[in-house]
């Protein structure tokens, strides 16, 4: 994850998951990691993946918007 781009680092760091780059050679360095390490793919998908469900599953999309209207048209 671009260490630059303060979107993609909070998900990065929200979620236990991504390598932070903040150029072309330790992108580079990244990318010769992920691509080497079976394991450390596997185990920053899975917790990338339960992050993601956590803060982006249906039900708890559905459950902010149910709140927000609620607040709204109180």
């Amino acid at each position: 994850v671009n260490r630059r781009c303060g979107p993609t680092m909070e998900h990065a760091m929200g979620s236990g998951a991504g390598l932070p780059y903040d150029d072309y050679a330790t992108f580079e360095v990244s990318l010769d990691r992920l691509l080497g390490d079976a394991e450390l793919r596997a185990a920053l998908g899975e917790v990338s993946e339960r992050f993601v469900r956590r803060r982006f599953g249906w039900p708890v999309v559905v459950d902010r918007y149910v709140n927000f209207l609620q607040q709204v048209l109180g």
